[in-house]
């Protein structure tokens, strides 16, 4: 007999018995193998059913998606009698199961479902005492289910949140008035052998104990049920293709809603666009821990628990918070220390951007090399995470365009002007604003840094200001044709770091059509080094409040700092942070979206369509060169090219 094999342990777990057997927990575990399944449209959650002999039979309650996966055991809903205490529910609590009651269609055979006893039974049809699947001496009846969402199974709770289908989620709401031949409410499609003529589905037979159920087919003046489904089918796949059915995929939880169910809400949204974090330095990491050394490197495993990693309050991030936090796509940043300036940065930083590749090579099922917009989206559709490399520090180049020119071909798709060392052609921030001018520091932007600039608008390199002076940020933004970055910075007004951006600067932003990914850095939320998931959110609404939801983003600065809000100690955080902005009635789901990932791909949209017309307009390579007024031995290391007196004129 053949079975569709399900894609995940939660519908592995998913099996059949007998309709005779369906109410004998002693004999469940031997007949859980061998029956046709009904598949959801999610390729890994699975779904049972089926009849009880002799007229007991299953009453239909909408089957939510995927929650009859997680629990192997069956048992008899008689009287409120539990099933053995030993089932497990995704190994996350010691709960007993029930099964709940359903009528099977004809001409399918199938088994009864199991449901999680956290759902309890309330009511009973009236010759009181047994539920649907009866011992002997027990009557036939029916139940209703009242629950609590927090409840079940986080994935379940997404689809709750996020089903247009007409059934009723196992009680929460969307009562359906009756199911589609071949379909269950509308979610799910058997994919068993079809019926006969004379086999063909009907539809559950009516209840007179619950409203709910109607006593005919269609009503007068409606829709029949078949056409119903099928609308609704019609009008969720006109959805996702984008036609302007104007049916959102995932539904906004109530601001009101608890926790638990924001952050399925969350996660939901996170798995429908992408969350693009603007700056990560686990390659330095990798670097300090691991000389580069990847083959003695699992990014696979929890990091937290191993050693060095487990020890060091700059690490937080793995493959599996990765996942967890939901994170679609990441810049890896290839870091330089400032000694390096002068010496072997240049050197540095491409050991640091062929670290980061064969990273993403050694993981090709999790992650994906990204160098546009259209890449990043195309690493999000199949399920891996978007790897981009931007290089921090301008003093990487060693004031030279041609080696800005490698960096572009080697991936590069962004590069912060300083970091906290000025370049003889950029000034960085101070460490505090009362510190003294460094007298050897430009004020601002030179003009070669000015052409820096203009050469990165041309290559399509994303200009980050994030570590610039407050005189580099406002000439850079004179400068750039392109849409500026802030790829980890928070807001000054709210705390007075010299990294951080005042709202003047904000309000350029704006006009230049950037974004500033706000950091989650104590010292730069607060001041101080204790912080909270509030202050975070403090800084993103301040951005919005002066830039415009258009202009704000996410850049954690995850592996580059060691102290982090409350909540948000690693890369597994970001649901988090999603479910407190929901409980915001000021944030709907597409300014969400905005903030976690469209503001960025815009941007970099923006920056490729500038690069295109630069090129239309036959712009060539800048040529120009950076001239020191330096002698002595801070170049005592470079070649200084002299040309022989006999080598021409």
């Amino acid at each position: 007999m053949s079975t569709t094999i399900p894609a995940s342990p939660r519908a592995l777990a998913a099996t059949y018995a007998t309709p005779e057997d369906a109410c004998d927990t002693q004999n469940t575990r031997a007949l859980l193998e061998a029956r046709p399944r009904v598949r959801y449209a999610r390729p890994d959650v699975t779904d049972t059913r089926g009849a009880c002999p002799e007229g007991r039979q299953w009453q239909e309650a909408d089957l939510s998606l995927g929650y009859y996966a997680a629990a192997p055991d069956l048992a008899c809903l008689t009287g409120g009698d539990p099933a053995a205490p030993d089932d497990d529910d995704d190994a996350a609590d010691d709960r007993e199961e029930e099964v709940w009651p359903v009528d099977a269609p004809a001409g399918y055979e199938s088994s009864p479902p199991v449901r999680h006893a956290s759902m309890s039974a309330v009511g009973s049809s009236a010759g009181g005492g047994a539920g649907g699947c009866g011992r002997q001496g027990g009557s036939g009846g029916s139940r209703r289910m009242s629950r609590s969402l927090e409840d079940l199974p986080t994935d379940i709770q997404e689809h709750i949140l996020r089903c247009q289908c007409s059934c009723d989620h196992l009680g929460y709401g969307n009562f359906s008035k009756g199911t589609a031949p071949r379909l269950t409410n509308g979610c799910s499609t058997y994919l068993g052998p079809s019926p006969t003529k004379e086999q063909e589905l009907q539809d559950p037979p009516s209840d007179p104990s619950h409203p709910s159920t109607p006593t005919t087919k269609t009503k007068e003046g409606g829709l029949g049920t078949r056409t119903r489904a099928w609308v609704c089918v019609v009008l969720v796949l006109g959805a996702a293709a984008g036609v302007g059915v104007g049916v959102p995929l995932a539904l906004r939880v109530d601001p009101g809603a608890a926790l638990p169910q924001r952050i399925a809400s969350a996660r939901m949204l996170l798995r429908d666009s992408p969350l693009i974090d603007g700056h990560n330095d686990l390659p330095w990491n990798i670097r300090k821990f691991m000389h580069n050394k990847l083959h003695s490197f699992n990014f696979t495993a929890e990091l937290k628990k191993l050693r060095p990693w487990s020890r060091s309050s700059w690490s937080h991030t793995d493959l599996p918070r990765l996942r967890e936090g939901m994170v679609g796509a990441q810049f890896w940043v290839s870091y330089v220390p400032c000694e390096s300036q002068r010496l072997n940065a240049v050197q540095l930083t491409i050991e640091q951007i062929d670290l980061i590749k064969r990273l993403i090579e050694q993981y090709p099922e999790d992650l994906k090399l990204a160098t546009s917009a259209d890449e990043l989206e195309e690493a999000f559709r199949e399920g891996r995470i978007a790897s981009l490399i931007g290089v921090e520090g301008g003093h990487a180049i060693q004031n030279s365009l041609g080696v800005l020119r490698a960096l572009r071909d080697l991936g590069v798709r962004y590069m912060t002007l300083t970091h906290t060392c000025s370049t003889p052609w950029a000034e960085c921030a101070r460490a505090r604003e009362t510190d003294e001018e460094d007298p050897n520091s430009p004020r601002g932007l030179t003009q070669f840094g000015k052409t820096v600039v203009r050469e990165m608008n041309r290559l399509g390199l994303l200009v980050d200001l994030s570590h610039v002076s407050q005189a580099t940020m406002r000439e850079a933004l004179e400068v750039s044709r392109a849409p500026v970055i802030f790829s980890h910075s928070s807001v000054y007004a709210i705390c007075k770091n010299p990294r951080n951006v005042p709202d003047d600067i904000l309000q350029r932003v704006a006009s230049n059509g950037g974004v500033v990914m706000v950091s989650f850095y104590n010292q730069f939320l607060t001041c101080s080094e204790q912080a909270t998931i509030s202050d975070v959110i403090e800084h993103i609404n301040h951005v919005r409040k002066v830039a415009g939801v258009e202009h704000v983003g996410i850049g954690a600065d995850f592996d580059g700092i060691n102290m982090l809000p409350e909540g948000l100690g690693d890369v597994s955080g970001y649901p988090q942070l999603f479910a407190e902005l929901l409980g915001d009635p000021a944030w709907s789901e597409d300014d969400l979206r905005k903030l976690a990932g469209q503001n960025l791909l815009r941007v970099m949209r923006r920056a490729e369509q500038v690069r295109r017309e630069l090129q239309e307009q036959g712009m060539k390579p800048y040529e120009e060169e950076m001239r020191s007024q330096r002698t002595g031995e801070d170049y005592s290391c470079f070649y200084r090219f002299i040309r022989p007196a006999d080598d021409g004129e």
